[in-house]
């Protein structure tokens, strides 16, 4: 073996020509190489090609080194070491000569004088890191295959991963850079979808970028292939898709990666979405040769080029795009048109709202029953954003008509006619003489059925449901061109609207229209009792908080409801605006306007947010039992949230001002048979326990029990876990030192010995209620949820009879239990009745 000074020189002169063949290669320079070759023999041989024929024996000798699996035998000769290694440093010798004489003629290479001060010491930095490396291991230098080997060749690794960019002579921290993006390529093998693996697997593809000069020339196909799709994955986590696929493919292209077909659309459509359109539709231009209209990808680059045209304001040519892909190929979606419709309506002149009409009968024509909701909902709204409202009107009345028996009341019969040549709606470009010659108000004309402010309110209420707010208001003012009268609940909707969106003008469109609606709610009281002049209601508002209202709300608006009161108190009231909400108030009597439950819940729960549920009860018991307001789930709701806060001995020492448990049940009770079972299903099990909780707080184990059987007949509600939970800490804290002095503790061992008592009554009443079921005494299917249900309703009726019978006679507690029943106003109920029954 040569001696490590000679190997060390080699490995000297190899590295600088590495480094210097790494800056030829990103320069796009092959400089000559010329390695000589190393001859291998398999057998020795004398000079006669023969072997050698003497056969005297031998002695051979082997160096064993390894252990285990590993082993490895390799044969030595002793006598000729000297001579091998002497040879061996001789023919080293020989070929750093020829290193430095590569060396030499690549530094005259006109290309070295190029390099900045910044390269070069990049190139020394490379130099000196791979000899500081060499020297510190010792390790040999595989000469051969250094010599034989392409000088960009990666490492050679035991398992080597499917899928890896190659490295070479990198400083330490850029062959962590790669390093670490091998690592996610792999990873995006198995996990392509994964957010993680694709934001790590660009963040360290931007820093090999810009750290490794080379970097982009050692990137395989299929490593692209991988990069491009992770980063187009279309989700709500990769906000920088198109940035990200349009760095990739810039970079592809500029190694000299060869773009398939789908990826020069997907560059295209990122150069338009990107912001540089001029560039992406000369791209586009120039891909027009490639593609043919029969290509696999042809649909799309066509399709590509209708909407960057479109979206340019260049509608014409967009149509003519889209003309070339519909007559070309058989079965391409008419959908084209869409976004040249909408360009010719934003073009803003009447040959264009013409040329758009035209597209859409076709387009309705070509598509028939296949024409979507959504479509008629895009042509719609590009007629409303455009101003034209009766063609708006028009293809919302074609879409009110798809599907119907009804003919000949359709745009494309309507048009048809018009034109007198049905057959010519088959064809994909319209005949400009042919668009002159139709009037466009004839057209629009609605049937007499349709002609009704049912139909209007029928489109706006989709409107403001696709949140279209703007063009709702556009139906009211067509509406009174059209002689139709809008409804109160038409401009509640749209006030609703305008306050649900943020907005702050909004907002005060709102405020105006409303405080509009009451005032011609306040001018009708005022005729009809011939009070005199009117006086406006106007709500307080600063200077500048002007704002342009529509068109209509300069007209005669219909006067206000309820529902406008409701929509501005609930504003107000989550505004914190309470002095508007006083006003309101006063403005309600003034109208004469009869409150609902609605209005009185959110002023209920203002009081509740307040902790004023003395203020709470006197106002529900002012608007239910002197204003006639009736009462629904939300109120009691309400209500029972004010009577936890009031029977909380923590929260609340002052019991004046509320009822207790057995009061506001008795109310509920009486208002329950005129509830309707739309009502009676908002009765959740969330008030359920609350009501039961409250009892808890209340220590009233007579009043739970009673409550227990009556919600059952009233909503046919059965107790739950949670339920049980209640009751059992409600009966362990009677067995606390103090009750009144603090809030049960679980985590003391006087609660948990009272509850470990509590819950071993539970196990015994179960005993002995199988014990029951197997004499027959009780007749339930317990293999049911009701039978299920049940006995968890026997058991905490059991449990609570149990505790209030403590230290009083049998008929004592039957007695208690009528009293409580009458008191909370369900003596009668069936439920109660059958309990009491079966206790006797």
């Amino acid at each position: 073996m040569p001696p490590p000074a000679l190997r060390r020189q080699y490995a000297h002169r190899r590295s600088i020509l590495f480094a210097y063949q790494l800056f030829f290669n990103c320069a796009g320079v092959k400089p000559q190489r010329s390695f000589a070759s190393r001859s291998k023999s398999n057998a020795r041989r004398d000079g006669t090609g023969r072997k050698d024929a003497d056969h005297k024996p031998v002695v051979k000798y082997f160096a064993e080194t390894g252990a285990g699996d590993n082993r490895k035998r390799q044969r030595i000769d002793p006598e000729r070491d000297d001579v091998e290694e002497k040879a061996e440093a001789d023919k080293l010798k020989a070929r750093i000569g020829q290193l430095e004489e590569e060396l030499r003629r690549m530094r005259e290479n006109p290309l070295i004088s190029q390099l900045s001060e910044e390269d070069r010491d990049r190139v020394e930095r490379v130099i000196g890191e791979r000899l500081e490396n060499a020297a510190r291991q010792e390790s040999p230098v595989d000469i051969d295959r250094m010599a034989a080997g392409p000088i960009l060749e990666a490492p050679a690794e035991k398992d080597p991963p499917p899928i890896c960019i190659g490295s070479g002579p990198l400083p330490r921290e850029g062959q962590l850079y790669l390093d670490k993006l091998n690592g996610f390529l792999r990873e995006a093998v198995s996990r392509p979808v994964d957010p993680k693996v694709r934001r790590e697997l660009w963040r360290w593809y931007s820093r090999c970028k810009q750290n490794l000069p080379p970097f982009l020339h050692l990137i395989p196909r299929e490593a692209w292939d991988i990069l491009y799709d992770t980063q187009n994955r279309l989700s709500v986590s990769n906000p920088d898709r198109l940035a990200h696929i349009k760095v990739i493919l810039e970079d592809m292209a500029a190694t000299g990666c060869e773009l398939q077909g789908y990826q020069r659309i997907a560059y295209i459509e990122a150069l338009f979405l990107e912001g540089d359109k001029e560039r992406a539709i000369s791209e586009w231009e120039g891909e027009v040769k490639k593609i043919g209209v029969l290509d696999e990808f042809s649909e799309q680059f066509w399709g590509l080029g209708v909407r960057m045209f479109a979206s340019a304001g260049d509608p014409q040519r967009a149509q003519n795009t889209a003309h070339i892909l519909l007559s070309s190929r058989r079965g391409a979606d008419a959908r084209i048109w869409l976004p040249v419709i909408t360009s010719w309506n934003k073009a803003g002149e009447e040959n264009g709202f013409r040329a758009a009409w035209d597209l859409y009968v076709r387009l309705k024509d070509r598509l028939g029953s296949g024409m979507s909701m959504g479509d008629y909902d895009n042509v719609s709204m590009s007629f409303l954003t455009a101003g034209k409202k009766d063609l708006a009107l028009a293809v919302f009345r074609d879409m009110m008509l798809a599907g119907s028996s009804s003919e000949g009341e359709d745009s494309t019969s309507f048009y048809g006619r018009s034109l007198n040549l049905v057959a010519n709606l088959q064809s994909t470009s319209p005949d400009p003489s042919e668009l002159n010659s139709v009037s466009l108000q004839a057209l629009t004309v609605l049937p007499r059925r349709f002609q009704n402010k049912f139909f209007y309110g029928s489109w706006m209420k989709k409107l403001i449901g696709m949140g279209e707010v703007d063009s709702a208001v556009m139906v009211v003012e067509l509406m009174y061109e059209r002689g139709v009268d809008p409804d109160a609940r038409h401009l509640n909707g749209i006030i609703g609207a305008w306050i649900r969106t943020g907005k702050v003008e909004s907002r005060k469109k709102a405020e105006e229209m409303a405080w509009s609606m009451i005032e011609e709610r306040l001018d009708m009281v005022r005729k009809r009792h011939t009070l005199g002049p009117k006086t406006p209601a106007t709500h307080s508002g600063g200077a500048g908080d002007y704002v342009e209202l529509p068109r209509f709300m300069r007209r005669r608006v219909p006067p206000a409801t309820i529902e406008t009161f409701s929509i501005l108190v609930q504003y107000y009231l989550r505004r914190g605006k309470l002095g508007e909400v006083e006003k309101l108030s006063r403005h309600l009597q003034l109208a004469e306007i009869k409150p609902n439950s609605f209005y009185m819940n959110h002023l209920l729960y203002s009081l509740l947010r307040g902790h004023g549920q003395g203020e709470a009860w006197e106002m529900y018991i002012n608007m239910t039992h002197e204003g006639g307001v009736q009462p629904d789930v939300s109120t009691f709701a309400c209500l029972w949230d004010c009577m936890k806060i009031h029977v909380d001995k923590l929260r609340n020492q002052n019991k004046e001002g509320f009822p207790e448990p057995r009061r506001l049940f008795r109310e509920m009770a009486t208002w329950f048979p005129k509830w309707r079972a739309r009502d009676l299903e908002e009765v959740s099990k969330e008030l359920y326990n609350q009501i039961i909780r409250c009892f808890s707080l209340a220590e009233d184990q007579v009043g739970t029990l009673v409550a227990l059987h009556a919600i059952k007949g009233m909503f046919g509600i059965h107790p739950d876990q949670s339920t049980v939970r209640i009751i059992v800490l409600q009966i362990a804290r009677l067995g606390g030192p103090d009750p009144l002095s603090k809030r049960l503790n679980l985590s003391t061992s006087n609660t948990k010995t009272n509850v470990a008592k509590v819950l071993n009554v539970l196990e015994k009443l179960a005993q002995r209620r199988n014990a029951m079921l197997e004499q027959g005494v009780i007749q339930v299917d317990e293999n049911n949820a009701v039978g299920e249900e049940e006995k968890t309703l026997w058991l905490v009726s059991e449990l609570l009879r149990v505790v209030i019978a403590r230290g009083q006679e049998a008929g004592k507690v039957t007695e208690e239990l009528q009293n409580a029943a009458t008191e909370m106003g369900v003596e009668g109920g069936e439920s109660i009745t059958g309990y009491l029954d079966s206790i006797v």
